[in-house]
């Protein structure tokens, strides 16, 4: 009986022995479990402490959502950053483009005042050994000159004037001795126009000191009948500078309007001419009705 006991009570030792020892290996497997969850959840600090990460489905949206929204201002910021680049990109295209314009335009200028340079260099040359020549044959050699230079029509009577007459333009009489090529060069009142508008440069520009006495060249122009005195009034009353005048190259305002002011005389006398003419007429039609009364 007591041996019986005995074996009873070993067993159950052993027993529960055996219970303990699966019970603390399940709890270390579950310690170990825990560590690394632990270590997994957990990031390091600049100063190397442990910060543990709290695994939260709310964090984990945030978390998730805060690089998307970061990432879209990003986009946001950079598309600005773009269309801001391009506009400035744009602007700085218009500025070029007026820059070059206005260059383009102040070369055209140049050119064309070259351009007249040259065709009057030809020209002289070419009336150097043309002396008598018909003026139709003038009138075609101005024609090619002026298509050659590709410049206007209109600039053919500064090409005739500045390659033939002088200095000397009102003492020795020279557009008396021209007046047929000037006439033929300027049969219309708007090539009128033109022609004075190169007596303008003649007077103003290559000679600048015939510039006071550009009113006596006006003068001279209508008593030879090569300018009616409707252009001449029409001018007078017209801007310094106008659709006739010659380019800005060729001639600057303040000379165009130092010419105007040297012709207030001649435009007076022509003007009070006009008027006593048109009283004697209102005075002869009057005696003619009296004397049909």
């Amino acid at each position: 009986m007591t041996h019986k006991l005995t074996t009873f009570i070993l067993a159950q030792h052993k027993k529960s022995k055996e219970l303990a020892a699966k019970s603390d290996k399940k709890d270390k497997k579950k310690d170990k479990k825990d560590k690394e969850e632990d270590s997994a959840n957990t990031t390091t600090s600049a100063n190397g402490d442990a910060t543990v990460v709290t695994k939260d489905k709310s964090d984990k949206s945030e978390k998730s959502d805060k690089p998307k929204k970061e990432k879209k201002e990003k986009l946001n910021e950079d598309g600005s950053e773009k269309i801001k680049k391009k506009s400035s990109k744009k602007k700085s295209s218009n500025d070029n483009e007026e820059v070059n314009t206005i260059e383009n335009v102040d070369a055209d200028d140049e050119s064309d005042s070259k351009a007249t340079e040259e065709a009057i260099a030809r020209f002289k040359n070419w009336r150097i050994e043309n002396v008598d020549v018909p003026v139709d044959v003038i009138l075609e050699e101005l024609r090619l000159n002026q298509t050659l230079a590709a410049l206007r029509p209109s600039v053919r009577p500064i090409i005739f004037i500045g390659a033939v007459f002088t200095e000397t333009i009102i003492t020795s009489n020279e557009i008396i001795t021209y007046a047929n090529v000037l006439k033929a060069l300027a049969p219309s009142q708007i090539q009128q126009r033109h022609l004075i508008s190169a007596f303008e440069w003649f007077c103003g520009v290559l000679y600048p000191n015939l510039s006071r006495f550009f009113p006596v060249v006006l003068k001279h122009l209508f008593d030879n009948d090569i300018v009616e005195e409707d252009v001449f009034l029409k001018w007078g009353s017209d801007l310094s500078r106008n659709e006739f005048s010659a380019d800005h190259s060729m001639i600057s305002i303040d000379t165009l309007d130092l010419l105007k002011s040297y012709s207030a005389p001649f435009l007076n006398w022509l003007q009070e001419a006009e008027e006593e003419s048109d009283g004697e007429e209102d005075v002869n039609e009057a005696a003619e009705d009296v004397d049909e009364d």
